[in-house]
């Protein structure tokens, strides 16, 4: 037996009888959740997802809009190697599966050169590595794509767009898939080789697998409390469409964002503050957001223009910008062997990776959770079903927790 998070698992195991069973167990009904309860359910899995909140998507899955952006480079990377498929895969299951929905605006992508990194490319002749037709623009060609004044070259994304991520939630978990909400997870053990969960309902859920998907939040659950993960404030603006902006016919992204408008709005972000815990929305990053917009499209809304709505949430990025999604290896117990050694430089080699039989994760996706999601959702789901991982083999890999193995067991002999 392993006991995870309960303050008196023996006691527990005792007293508290499995009410609800399932194959897995979903933890967070945001996008990554969602995700992974879809890819289970498709295969036959009975699936139980279970969100804190009153209502799915109601965190960082619940603005507006979110942007389907491919990530711009002219060097590989594993950041370019994951974001590109997953991008890639997000678009065929907008296009695809879901195409009947009618989620996906497919109203491509304007990227200004706003980071220096950008400007060297914009300037450069090196061909970009994109999983989808990205060019580089003149001034005036990016006016004529987007519709509206833009001056300097920028990359155009043709097949980029946004969608609502709480609807693409719903959307996803629409069919096969059981739903709890107001309903946390308390506390995990496992036991005769199945994992029970208490939730915050008193009811206690027994199944073969837990998916944990829920942002920072996962690591309160002590398999989870090693990996490093840092909630990133976040604010976005709901504006009323002006006679100038109502002509932006793609995304718009500088050092933020503008969509076009659709149902009589645009959404314009991000803002995004690391140590900061504020939950409400702030006036000073309102402003702030607007004057980064007009920094680059003076005219599109002028001085003074106030927005309809704000909105602040957290989004959760890892110590490399890259999802944690995978198997759930046993860092704990590897952690206390790791501590009877002197030196880390040879750690891996000593301690044996174990997993925790039937955990697994999908969670830290950051500002980039429509890229990566949908991807990490079907790789979790190969993963629990022995499917082969296939052409998403490699991006499993540079996905996998497993990669915070030396980084957390040099951290026990430090």
């Amino acid at each position: 037996m392993i006991p995870l998070g309960a303050s008196h698992p023996l006691e527990l195991a005792k007293t508290k009888m499995p009410s609800i069973c399932c194959d897995s167990l979903v933890l967070g009904g945001g996008l990554a959740g969602a995700a992974a309860a879809s890819a289970l359910a498709k295969r036959g899995a009975d699936v139980l997802l279970c969100e804190a909140c009153p209502e799915l998507a109601h965190k960082a899955s619940g603005n507006a809009y979110g942007l389907i952006m491919p990530y711009i480079t002219d060097r590989p990377s594993n950041f370019e190697r994951a974001y590109s498929a997953g991008f890639t895969f997000t678009r065929e299951l907008l296009t695809g599966d879901l195409a009947k929905s009618s989620l996906f605006h497919p109203s491509g992508g304007i990227q200004l050169p706003s980071t220096q990194r950008l400007e060297r490319l914009v300037a450069t002749q090196n061909p970009l590595l994109s999983p989808c037709t990205v060019h580089r623009v003149s001034a005036e060609e990016a006016s004529q794509l987007s519709g509206i004044e833009v001056s300097s070259k920028a990359f155009y994304a043709s097949e980029a767009g946004f969608v609502s991520p709480r609807d693409l939630v719903h959307a996803m978990v629409k069919h096969s898939v059981k739903v709890k909400t107001s309903s946390r997870a308390v506390s995990l053990q496992r036991t005769a080789g199945l994992w029970r969960t208490e939730i915050s309902t008193g009811e206690v859920v027994e199944s073969q697998s837990v998916v944990l998907c829920a942002a920072h939040e996962s690591t309160s659950l002590d398999c989870a409390q090693l990996l490093p993960v840092e909630a990133v404030r976040g604010q976005t603006l709901l504006l009323s469409p002006t006679a100038h902006s109502q002509q932006l016919k793609t995304l718009l992204c500088f050092d933020g964002y503008i969509t076009p408008e659709s149902s009589g709005l645009h959404l314009a972000g991000a803002l995004y503050r690391h140590q900061d815990h504020r939950t409400e929305a702030l006036s000073e990053d309102s402003t702030e957001i607007l004057e980064r917009l007009r920094r680059w499209t003076p005219s599109l809304f002028p001085a003074g223009t106030a927005p309809q709505a704000a909105r602040a949430c957290f989004r959760t990025s890892t110590f490399d910008r890259l999802p944690y999604v995978g198997a759930l290896p046993d860092f704990s117990s590897m952690r206390s062997e790791a501590q009877s050694y002197q030196s880390g430089t040879d750690l891996l080699a000593r301690v044996q990776m174990r997993p925790l039989p039937g955990m697994y994760v999908s969670l830290g996706h950051g500002s980039r959770g429509l890229n990566s999601c949908p991807m990490s959702g079907e790789i979790v789901a190969r993963l629990i079903s022995n499917e082969p991982l296939g052409a998403l083999s490699d991006v499993a890999q540079i996905l996998s927790p497993e990669r915070l193995a030396l980084r957390i067991l040099s951290a026990a002999v430090a």
